[in-house]
């Protein structure tokens, strides 16, 4: 039997978990950058400004995380002993799962944008100080 459509959203998934691993990556690189700001401690009340950041930092990393988990767990749901399941076995299930997880992976990215451009933007504040 035919497995196009079981194919496709694994590979999907495994798109959009590395795009969440790059995220990772870029939100740990952002971190050790602020904690290079702290370190300098020439600014005035700088702990508190970098706190703000880091707070999102987490809050993000937590949600990536979270929906890296529920990839996972849909990569799971389209494998029988570790073989793709067949396209008649794709239900409507798992068709609306796929089409969710795909407009919340468009959102995660814009906001990860957003994220990353907030955070270079303090820290380019805070190195010009």
């Amino acid at each position: 039997m035919r497995k196009k459509i079981a194919s496709f959203y694994d590979e999907e998934l495994n798109s959009w978990i590395e795009a969440i691993n790059y995220f990772i990556l870029e939100i740990t690189e952002l971190e050790k950058r602020l904690e290079d700001i702290i370190s300098r401690n020439s600014i005035v009340d700088i702990a508190a400004k970098v706190s703000v950041h880091q707070l999102i930092l987490n809050k993000s990393k937590v949600k990536y995380l979270n929906l890296k988990d529920e990839f996972l767990k849909q990569k799971a749901i389209l494998k029988t002993n570790e073989i793709l399941i067949e396209d008649s076995m794709i239900t409507k299930e798992i068709e609306k799962s796929m089409k969710d997880y795909s407009l919340q992976i468009k959102q995660m990215e814009k906001h990860f944008a957003d994220v990353k451009y907030i955070c270079n933007e303090f820290l380019s504040d805070m190195l010009k100080k």
